[in-house]
């Protein structure tokens, strides 16, 4: 049964939090929107850190049984990855953004995560994936420099991202793909084909990310 307190009691703190960043005096010169970005850095820095975590501490059960391994830390994960995309898809509505590419991250995500939830099979793989969230590391300081007329920061910013899709998401979607694929016989149907296509369209998204990046860099080094 889904624990709808601890998921509030998640929300209320990482609500706190972004208050905390949204009035830091040193970042009162900001617009809103780059002071929310700031949060959402380290926020994604927290869930890489995070999807580290359990996929290297936990990889022999996790990679032997990536549907049915669990462990408390990845309970606590689920809770507050839903948090902080609820959050900030209310954030987004309130503000009226109108990204539809994130819209679709972050509503598939949600999805994947009850979906998984639903059936006592949130674990491994899910908690693993957080590490795709590091391409948000830089999202706040990428946003600072646009406002600041910094154009070589945010150069660097966009190469950062670049890297992270090629290097990071790209490898960890093909990798998902592999798995999904090995354990076809021992993987709920739902998860098997959820994964399949979640893992499809994550690629299209990034394909989508690194072509605005490629914009901006290509300025610098042509």
């Amino acid at each position: 049964m889904y624990d709808y307190k601890h998921l509030y009691t998640k929300m209320i703190i990482l609500i706190v939090l972004q208050s905390f960043v949204h009035y830091y005096p040193d970042l009162q010169k900001y617009k809103n929107e780059t002071r929310f970005n700031y949060y959402r850095s380290l926020m994604c820095m927290g869930f890489t850190m995070i999807g580290l975590h359990v996929g290297i501490n936990h990889f022999g059960n996790g990679f032997s049984h990536p549907f049915s391994f669990q462990h408390d830390d990845m309970d606590e994960i689920q809770y507050l990855f839903m948090a902080y995309l609820i959050i900030d898809i209310i954030k987004m509505l309130a503000d009226n953004n109108n990204r539809i590419d994130l819209y679709i991250h972050h509503i598939m995500c949600i999805i994947n995560v009850i979906m998984a939830k639903s059936i006592n099979k949130f674990g491994y793989l899910h908690s693993m994936l957080l590490i795709c969230e590091s391409i948000s590391i830089i999202t706040g300081i990428d946003s600072m420099a646009v406002e600041d007329g910094d154009n070589i920061l945010s150069y660097h910013c966009k190469r950062f991202r670049k890297n992270i899709i090629n290097y990071v998401r790209l490898p960890m979607w093909i990798f998902i793909l592999m798995v999904i694929i090995r354990h076809t016989n021992k993987a709920p149907s739902i998860l098997w084909y959820n994964g399949l296509i979640s893992s499809i369209i994550m690629i299209a998204l990034d394909m989508y990310w690194l072509k605005k990046c490629e914009k901006v860099i290509d300025k610098y080094e042509k």
